[in-house]
């Protein structure tokens, strides 16, 4: 039941993760049954994940995720499937401590780059206009390519764009949102206003 909404790319990132999670700890403690798993084995794939934040630069975010996810495998396994192990899975998780945040591009570089004549000419109308339509809106590309005509409210006395959970899940209880829509965004999806088909995922 948790990919219950999730369209075809969001189901692709979703199995992906936990793909990668598996195949990371196999490659540490060996494609064991999971009556077999000890706590060792669980120390030894947080040992490496330390290993790569210490010398790889990896974040505490990668690296939890990462264990998040086997751990959440594993316990969806023992219980679904009444295996009854007693799993040594606790007390994992890397203090993340102050993450480093990514700064805003500066109103000069956007001007100058992304907004100076030509830059975006090699992408296709649709691509550069999802592009123009992040700047003023903060949205993630996904949020922005997916919009349907009935979430892009022109006529409205504030033009906005609605978030909402049609055709595909959102990130976080909190995506769900309304955002006002001025200067190149509002142009950009003044342009679009059925969406952007070439870049919508239908759900499935």
């Amino acid at each position: 039941e948790r990919t219950h909404g999730k369209h075809t790319n969001q189901l692709r990132i979703w199995r992906n993760q936990r793909k990668r999670a598996v195949t990371n700890f196999i490659d540490i403690a060996g494609d064991i049954p999971l009556a077999s798993i000890t706590r060792d084995h669980m120390l030894d794939f947080r040992q490496w994940w330390w290993e790569r934040i210490r010398d790889e630069g990896m974040t505490a975010s990668s690296a939890n995720k990462d264990i998040s996810a086997l751990v959440n495998i594993l316990r969806t396994v023992n219980e679904m499937k009444r295996l009854r192990v007693d799993l040594p899975v606790g007390k994992l998780a890397f203090s993340e401590g102050e993450q480093n945040t990514r700064l805003p591009f500066s109103n000069d570089w956007i001007r100058t780059v992304l907004l100076k004549p030509g830059a975006l000419d090699g992408l296709n109308d649709q691509a550069r206009d999802i592009l123009l339509a992040l700047i003023n809106t903060g949205c993630r590309p996904a949020e922005i390519a997916g919009l349907r005509p009935h979430h892009i409210l022109l006529g409205h006395k504030v033009p906005h764009i609605s978030i909402e959970p049609d055709g595909r899940t959102l990130k976080t209880v909190y995506s769900r949102r309304k955002i006002p829509l001025l200067g190149v965004s509002l142009d950009a999806m003044s342009r679009h206003p059925e969406g952007f088909p070439r870049y919508q995922v239908s759900g499935s």
